[in-house]
C-alpha cells in the first residue's frame, strides 16, 4: 500500500455527536425502519431464512443479511423477530468464518501491523474511517435490486439454498466510502483471506443490526406500559456508536496508543463499552478528526 496523503483528507472531519439534531439520526432511523419493514412470514431461525445481498466489494465478496436470527426464538423481553446477522462470501464462493465483534478488530490491528514502513498510514486510514462510519458520514441512500435467497435445513440437518431472486427494496442508507480510499482498502487481510473493506461492510451489518435491536426493544417497553404508537427515546450513542466507538479503542490498544490496564478498567466500568476518547481517535488519525483543517500529524508507530 503506498502512502497518499493526499488521500487521506477526504476522510478529514469535526468531532460527531449523536442526538437527533445529527445527521447520523434520520439515517440511523431510517434503516431501522427498513429492516422492521421487512415480510418475514413464514420465516424459523435456522429452518428457513432469508439471505438478503446487501454490500459487494470492489475484490468481488458479498456481504449478504441472514434474518431471522437466534435472538428471534428467545421468550419474553429478549425476543428480538427482526434479529440478523451478517455472512461474507468471497469471490470464489467461499464463506468467511463467523467473527466476533473482538477476532473483526483484532483482524484490523493485523491489517496495521503487517503493513511494514506503512503502519502509520494504515492507522489514520483505518482509523478515520471506522470513526466516520460510526456516525453514518459515508452512508448514502441506496437505490439497489439485491438477490434475495430462501435458506433452509432439511431434518437431517442438510443445507439447502433456494434459487437467488433479484427483488426490489426500498432505498437504504449503505456504507460507501469515498471512491479514492477504496483501493487501499482492497488489501487482503492475511488470516481471514479477505479485503478491508469487506470486513468494513461486514462490521456495518453487525452495527445496523444493533441499532435495529435496541430500537426495537424500547418500542416494546413503550407498548408493555400502554404507549402504543409512541416513538421511543433515541438511541444516542447506543448500538452502532458505542460499539465502533469501542472497536477503535482495541485498535487504539494494538496500536500501542492505548494502555492495557485503561483498556480492562473502561470495559469494566462502562458494562461491555469503552468508546475511544477524543484525544485518543485525534492521535490514531494523525489530526485527521476532530483538529484543524492544516494540522500535522503527531502520530507516531516506532
Amino acid at each position: 500500500m503506498t502512502p497518499d496523503l493526499e488521500m487521506l483528507e477526504v476522510l478529514r472531519c469535526d468531532l460527531q455527536k449523536s442526538g437527533k439534531r445529527t445527521d447520523s439520526y434520520p439515517k440511523r432511523l431510517h434503516n431501522i425502519n427498513w429492516v422492521l419493514s421487512l415480510d418475514l412470514s413464514g420465516l424459523v431461525h435456522p429452518v428457513r431464512m432469508k439471505h438478503i445481498s446487501v454490500y459487494e466489494t470492489l475484490a468481488g465478496e458479498h456481504v449478504l443479511m441472514a434474518i431471522p436470527g437466534k435472538e428471534s426464538k428467545r421468550n419474553g423481553k429478549g425476543l428480538r423477530p427482526f434479529d440478523f446477522f451478517p455472512l461474507l462470501f468471497r469471490a470464489d464462493g467461499t464463506q468467511m468464518e463467523d467473527l466476533s465483534f473482538g477476532r473483526a478488530f483484532a483482524s484490523f490491528c493485523e491489517f496495521v501491523e503487517t503493513s511494514g514502513t506503512d503502519r502509520q498510514f494504515a492507522l489514520r486510514l483505518l482509523s478515520a474511517t471506522v470513526y466516520r462510519m460510526a456516525f453514518m458520514l459515508d452512508h448514502s441512500l441506496a437505490v439497489k435490486e439485491p438477490a434475495v435467497r430462501l435458506v433452509g435445513h432439511d431434518d437431517d440437518g442438510t443445507l439447502t439454498n433456494g434459487m437467488s431472486q433479484m427483488k426490489h427494496f426500498e432505498p437504504y442508507y449503505s456504507f460507501e466510502p469515498d471512491g479514492r480510499v477504496l483501493p487501499a482498502f482492497r488489501r487482503e487481510i492475511p488470516s481471514l483471506h479477505v479485503s478491508v473493506e469487506g470486513l468494513l461492510k461486514y462490521l456495518d451489518v453487525i452495527v445496523w443490526n444493533e441499532d435495529t435491536k435496541y430500537y426495537y426493544g424500547r418500542k416494546q417497553e413503550l407498548a408493555r406500559k400502554g404507549k402504543l404508537g409512541e416513538e421511543p427515546e433515541w438511541l444516542r450513542e447506543t448500538g452502532r456508536i458505542n460499539t465502533l466507538l469501542s472497536g477503535l479503542t482495541v485498535l487504539g490498544f494494538g496500536s500501542g496508543i492505548v494502555e492495557l490496564s485503561d483498556l480492562v478498567d473502561r470495559f469494566t466500568r462502562q458494562r461491555g463499552v469503552a468508546p475511544v476518547a477524543d484525544a485518543e481517535i485525534e492521535s490514531m488519525s494523525g489530526g485527521l478528526i476532530g483538529t484543524a483543517k492544516q494540522a500535522e500529524p503527531t502520530l507516531s508507530l516506532d
